[in-house]
């Protein structure tokens, strides 16, 4: 194969964290609920994913050579206390990069487009389907530019102390919000909005989890620690990579493999036939014609975390259902101006230089 064709979305040294030998790695697919071991190099990737030129490719490369010296870092202390404010911001970045560059959202971003498709598209073409070579592209350049949105979620690290190992996925880094997940219509899940909480395991005994303070209380944080005690607390976590996983779950040691596929015949009919929702939310009539107004969101997974022992939804909280921090939406937009005008002056240097 050509070198910098093989593209991976979930990145190498990621995996290898969920590896006894670093080479090779056990899955359990679920389609065809099978297990399987497989070479690293071998899963989590597509062909020119990203580009043909390399280019994305070695941009992603640096940000996940960064990231995979602070996760590193944070196994090798059990802690995340030690982090720079320079190194949370480049992780913050390399967990969002990661949650709009997999498999799942390009296949997620192609049934959008294609919903949207056939509301217009004349009869004469109704078999037509649109596709992308390059399916996550505008996902992953809105997450890379996106981390100063959820700087006010506040970190904390699991640290497993059961003997069930904490597994991963295709899809590892997981957007939930359990307070409204139940309560409103549409998306929840948005990097700004109210009651978000990412779940993103970093080896079978640590879990990274970001979470909307305003809404939920932990009980038993220690300096930014929780040690997990009880293995349903784990399961259920597990449950995550489960229902979010696009066809792989990745795990460490043989002994979790019976339990894995019975919590998938439990829970996989919650898992979506259809990543993509489309809602009329307005109908307009202009000159003879109908317009609508259409609002999209990921399809809902209908899972409880309430059950978590050490995670409860906060009572009498008197914030709705909304923007979770306007002077962060504020500090979003300088954040993206700035890297605009940065890129404007690069390029008239360079042109100055070729003069």
């Amino acid at each position: 194969m050509p070198k910098g064709k093989k593209q991976h979305y979930v990145p190498q040294f990621y995996l290898r964290l969920f590896s006894q030998d670093k080479d090779s790695i056990r899955l359990y697919n679920i389609n065809q609920k099978k297990f399987f071991i497989a070479p690293i190099k071998n899963v989590c990737y597509e062909s020119y994913y990203y580009d043909k030129d390399g280019k994305i490719e070695d941009a992603l490369a640096k940000l996940e050579e960064i990231a995979s010296n602070i996760i590193y870092s944070i196994i090798k202390n059990n802690n995340i206390n030690h982090i720079k404010e320079e190194d949370y911001f480049h992780l913050l970045n390399f967990i969002l990069a990661q949650h709009s560059r997999t498999k799942s959202m390009g296949d997620a971003t192609i049934e959008l487009v294609n919903k949207l498709f056939d509301k217009v598209k004349p009869k004469s073409i109704k078999d037509v389907k649109l596709t992308s070579d390059h399916p996550t592209l505008d996902s992953l350049s809105a997450s890379l530019l996106s981390a100063p949105l959820i700087l006010d979620l506040k970190p904390i690290l699991l640290i497993n102390n059961t003997k069930k190992d904490f597994i991963t996925s295709d899809n590892p880094a997981i957007l939930f919000n359990s307070f409204f997940n139940d309560k409103i219509d549409g998306g929840t899940t948005g990097f700004n909005q109210t009651g978000l909480q990412i779940f993103y395991p970093i080896s079978q005994k640590l879990l990274l989890l970001l979470y909307d303070n305003d809404f939920y209380k932990i009980i038993g944080e220690n300096n930014s620690t929780l040690i997990i005690k009880k293995e349903e607390d784990v399961r259920r976590m597990n449950g995550l990579q489960i229902l979010h996983c696009d066809e792989d779950i990745y795990y460490l040691n043989l002994d979790i493999a019976n339990d894995l596929k019975l919590q998938h015949r439990q829970i996989g009919f919650k898992r979506p036939k259809q990543k993509i929702e489309l809602e009329t939310i307005g109908i307009r009539k202009e000159e003879g014609k109908t317009h609508e107004l259409i609002r999209n969101s990921s399809t809902k997974i209908k899972y409880n975390l309430d059950k978590l022992s050490f995670m409860k939804n906060k009572n009498n909280v008197d914030k709705e259902f909304g923007l979770r921090n306007e002077g962060l939406l504020e500090q979003h937009k300088k954040f993206v101006e700035d890297l605009i005008k940065e890129k404007v002056r690069e390029r008239e240097t360079n042109k100055n230089k070729e003069k």
